[in-house]
């Protein structure tokens, strides 16, 4: 959670509008086709267009969101009739736990957000996961890899691979998620919780790099021109 995402998102936004001016100043300096004062004093010419920005964050945790929404929200209390002269800004935020029809979304992201939003409640996981059996029981191994990253759910067993896909209705009949839950907070009962506490870390860490590598993938098919070290660094504040 983000306290100061309206913030953030209105930074974001703001650098990306003043990264559109200035190479548009740099491609009229080099073209030498500006023509009045406004234009040669801002770099800017009176025909020239913005391309829309939309900064977009996908709340991952399973935890209520209880930060702002909103840059009034982040302001002190103070007269209201002073707020009307201050320009409010609202991220766009999606948040799992929130959505009330999954079955809305056009792609595969909706049914990994409704799992996401159950993480807390095992039985309602379950039921979520035997009810979208066909898309669980077929996991590719990016998708696979980032449900592992996020929830602790242990997909990867080979022995799975049923068709080409990961299969995690199984994972969950097995209880795979509560006995990773058990393994991390308490480690194992019987003396190697050290060294056991460590391979998970570790097998933890693969699978959040895996992860994140999906995500800044899925980041940059939305948007071309996003640079692929951009991408990364936007799953990995998303993930890490």
């Amino acid at each position: 959670i983000h306290y100061a995402l309206p913030v953030r998102h209105m930074l974001y936004d703001a650098l990306n509008y003043a990264d559109q001016v200035e190479r548009a100043a740099r491609r009229h300096q080099k073209s030498k086709d500006r023509r009045t004062r406004g234009e040669f004093l801002s770099g800017f010419k009176r025909s020239d267009k913005l391309t829309p920005v939309i900064t977009l964050t996908l709340y991952w945790g399973a935890d209520p969101w209880d930060a702002p929404r909103s840059l009034h929200d982040m302001m002190q209390n103070t007269d209201h009739e002073l707020f009307s002269y201050v320009e409010n800004y609202r991220p766009n935020l999606v948040i799992p736990g929130e959505i009330q029809d999954y079955d809305l979304f056009q792609s595969d992201l909706g049914k990994i957000l409704g799992c996401v939003s159950r993480y807390n409640d095992q039985d309602a996981l379950r039921q979520f996961v035997e009810a979208n059996k066909s898309f669980f029981s077929a996991l590719d191994r990016e998708t696979a890899a980032l449900l592992e990253g996020h929830m602790g759910v242990i997909i990867r067993d080979k022995k799975q691979d049923q068709g080409g896909g990961r299969n995690m209705v199984k994972a969950i009949r097995d209880m795979k998620l509560e006995s990773f839950a058990k393994g991390k907070a308490k480690g194992k009962a019987e003396g190697k919780a050290e060294g056991k506490a460590e391979g998970k870390a570790e097998g933890k860490a693969e699978a959040i790099s895996v992860a994140v590598r999906k995500m800044a993938a899925y980041f940059r098919a939305q948007d071309n021109s996003l640079p692929e070290e951009e991408a990364i660094r936007m799953a990995e504040s998303i993930l890490r």
